[in-house]
C-alpha cells in the first residue's frame, strides 16, 4: 500500500495556528500593515506542515484559480515533501489573474557552518509570475506606475531586466502581453545566468544587508490589497544577514506582506546575543508589535494514532501503540517509522504480518530511524548513493539517474539529458540527497 505523502493534519493547536494565519493574511491584505508570524518547535514537529496547509487554504479560497491546490506535485518521498515551501512548476491559463504572490525560501548552512544566501531562491519564483503581476498592477489605479516600478527594481536586484517599460506599454491591454514579457525575461536569464548568480548573493560582501533591505522595500511597494504577498522563510534560525535585514525592512515598510517563518527555539536562544541574526532581531520585532511568536506543543498520542489509522484500516493495536510511543509526539519521526519496509507491509495488512519480536526491534530515536531506512535499501543502491556523493562536482552522469530513481525523481535520465542547465537539475537531486542526511533528523 502506498502511503500518502502528507499524513492527516492533526493536533488542535496546529489547527488553531492555521486559523490564526488565515486571519492574519486577511488582515494584512486589507490593512496595508505587513506582519511576521514565527512558528517555533524542534525539528520534525510539524511547523512547515502548517505553512503548507496555509498555502492550500489560500489557493483553494482565491477568487481566481491561479495556484495549484497543493505544494506537492504528487511525487517524491516524505523526506522531500516535508520541506517543500513553494509549488512545483505548473501551467495556468493566460487569462487567469494572480490573486496573491507566494514566495518560499529555505535557509541553510554549508558544511563549514556558514549561512547560505536564501533570497536567491525567490528569484526563479518571482520571475515566473512577473507577467501576471504586471497585468494586475496595470489596473491598480493611481499607484500602478509606482508599483510597476517596484517590480522592475526587484528584477534589477535579481539581475533580471527591468520589465516596467514593456509592462507600461501594455497598460489596459489583455493578458496576451505578459506572455511576451515572460519570454523576454526567460531569454535574458538564459544569456546572463552567471551574472544573475553573482547579483542575488545577499550573504557575501559588505552590501548584504543593504541589498536585502532594498529588495524588501520594493516588494512591499508592489504589494497591495489586489496582490498580497506571502513570503515563507523556512528554518529561519539559519537565515543569512541579508535575509534577516530583508525581514526587518519589510516590517518597517508599509505594505501588504505576510511573512511566515519557522525556526528551532534552541537556535533562536543561542542567537539572542548575536547581532545581525534572525534570533537577535526577533524580540525587537515582537516588542514593536510587528511580529509574533507561537511555540508548538508536542503532539499528543491521540493525534498520532489518527495518523497511523489513516494509513491503514483495522491496524493491530500493538502496532498503533508501538509506533505512537516511539514517535514521542514527533510527526516527522512517525513518518520515518511508517516508511520502513516492514511497517509499510504491516499497515497494508492490518498489522498481522508483524511479530512481537519485530515490534520490539523497531527503532526509537531519529538517528536509529534514519539508519534503519538506510539499511532498508538494497546494498547496490547504497553503493550508488555513496559513490554519487563521493564524486561531488566530478560526478559521473551515469550514477545520477540511478540515484534519482531511488529517490522517486521520475524520468531521471531524460531530465539530465534535456535540462537547459544540467547542474541545475543535479542541484535538485542534491537537495533530495541532503534531505536524507539532514542534520535536523538526528538527535542533537
Amino acid at each position: 500500500m502506498a502511503l500518502a505523502m502528507d499524513p492527516t493534519f492533526v493536533g488542535e493547536d496546529r489547527h488553531e495556528r492555521l486559523r490564526h494565519l488565515v486571519d492574519t493574511y486577511e488582515t494584512v491584505a486589507t490593512s496595508g500593515r505587513s506582519r511576521l508570524v514565527v512558528l517555533t518547535a524542534p525539528s520534525g514537529w510539524g511547523k512547515t506542515r502548517i505553512v503548507r496547509e496555509l498555502y492550500g487554504r489560500l489557493a483553494s479560497s482565491a477568487k481566481h484559480p491561479y495556484w495549484p491546490p497543493s505544494l506537492d506535485a504528487g511525487e517524491g518521498s516524505w523526506l522531500q515533501a516535508r520541506k517543500r515551501v513553494f509549488p512545483a512548476p505548473f501551467e495556468v491559463a493566460a487569462d487567469v489573474s494572480i490573486p496573491f504572490l507566494w514566495l518560499g525560501i529555505s535557509c541553510q548552512r554549508d558544511q563549514m557552518g556558514r549561512e547560505l544566501s536564501a533570497l536567491q531562491y525567490a528569484e526563479q519564483q518571482f520571475q515566473s509570475h512577473v507577467g501576471p503581476m504586471a497585468t494586475v498592477l496595470a489596473g491598480a489605479g493611481d499607484r500602478w506606475k509606482a508599483r510597476l516600478a517596484a517590480t522592475g527594481a526587484v528584477a534589477g536586484l535579481f539581475g533580471l531586466p527591468d520589465p516596467v517599460n514593456l509592462a507600461m506599454s501594455w497598460h489596459g491591454v489583455a493578458t496576451a502581453g505578459w506572455e511576451v514579457l515572460s519570454g523576454e525575461w526567460q531569454s535574458y536569464r538564459d544569456r546572463h545566468a552567471d551574472d544573475r548568480a553573482r547579483r542575488v548573493d545577499t550573504h557575501h560582501g559588505s552590501d548584504a544587508a543593504a541589498r536585502g533591505a532594498e529588495m524588501a522595500e520594493q516588494i512591499a511597494r508592489l504589494s497591495g490589497e489586489d496582490l498580497p504577498v506571502v513570503l515563507v522563510i523556512d528554518d529561519a534560525h539559519w537565515a543569512d544577514p541579508g535575509t534577516a535585514s530583508f525581514v526587518g525592512k519589510v516590517l518597517n515598510t508599509s505594505g501588504h506582506v505576510l511573512l511566515v517563518a519557522t525556526a528551532w527555539p534552541d537556535q533562536l536562544a543561542i542567537q539572542s546575543a548575536e547581532v545581525g541574526t534572525f534570533g537577535h532581531a526577533l524580540p525587537h520585532w515582537i516588542d514593536s508589535g510587528r511580529a509574533e511568536r507561537h511555540d508548538l506543543a508536542r503532539l499528543p498520542d491521540a493525534a498520532l494514532v489518527r495518523v497511523i489509522e489513516g494509513a491503514g484500516r483495522g491496524v493491530d493495536s500493538r502496532i498503533v501503540r508501538a509506533l505512537s510511543e516511539r514517535a514521542d509526539g514527533n510527526p516527522n519521526r512517525l513518518q520515518g517509522l511508517m516508511s520502513l519496509r516492514v511497517v509499510r507491509r504491516a499497515l497494508a495488512e492490518g498489522g498481522v504480518s508483524l511479530t512481537q519480536e519485530q515490534i520490539d526491534a523497531l527503532p526509537a530515536g531519529d538517528h536509529e530511524i534514519v539508519m534503519a531506512i538506510w539499511r532498508d535499501l538494497p546494498e547496490y543502491v547504497r553503493e550508488v548513493l555513496a559513490l554519487s556523493t563521493l564524486q561531488g562536482s566530478e560526478f559521473n552522469p551515469d550514477w545520477i539517474p540511478a540515484a534519482g530513481e531511488l529517490l522517486d525523481l521520475t524520468d531521471a535520465e531524460s531530465g539530465l539529458a534535456q535540462a537547459q542547465s544540467p547542474w541545475g537539475w543535479v542541484r535538485s537531486l542534491d537537495a533530495a540527497l541532503s534531505a536524507f542526511v539532514e542534520a535536523g533528523l538526528f538527535e542533537r
